[in-house]
C-alpha cells in the first residue's frame, strides 16, 4: 500500500510560454519568436556594432590625450610669440579646455 504524499506529482510535459498569469506573477513572453533583436544577427550572434563604436571611441580618446600633450608644448611659444599676459593665456586655455567639457 503506498502512502499519498504531500506533494503534486510533476508534470513533465512542456508548457507553451505564453500561459496565463497567476495573480501577482509577470506574463511570460515566448522569446523563441524567430526574429533576431536589432544587436544580434540572424544566427544569434552579437552584431559589430559594438565594435565599430569601441573603436570610434578609442580614436576619439586617443585624439583628445594627444590633443592635450600637444597644447601643454605648445603653449610657452604661443604665449611668447603672441605676447599674450598669465590672465589672457588662462583664458584660452579655458575656452579651450570648456570644449572637452
Amino acid at each position: 500500500m503506498s502512502t499519498p504524499s504531500s506533494t503534486p506529482p510533476v508534470d513533465k510535459t512542456p508548457r507553451e510560454a505564453t500561459t496565463t498569469p497567476t495573480p501577482g506573477t509577470p506574463a511570460l513572453t515566448n522569446t523563441t519568436s524567430g526574429t533576431a533583436s536589432p544587436a544580434e544577427t540572424t544566427d544569434g550572434r552579437p552584431s559589430r556594432v559594438r565594435w565599430k563604436m569601441f573603436v570610434l571611441l578609442l580614436g576619439v580618446v586617443a585624439l583628445n590625450y594627444i590633443d592635450r600633450g600637444s597644447v601643454s608644448v605648445a603653449l610657452p611659444l604661443i604665449t611668447e610669440d603672441l605676447g599674450l599676459s598669465k590672465e589672457t593665456t588662462g583664458f584660452v586655455l579655458s575656452a579651450f579646455f570648456w570644449t572637452y567639457a
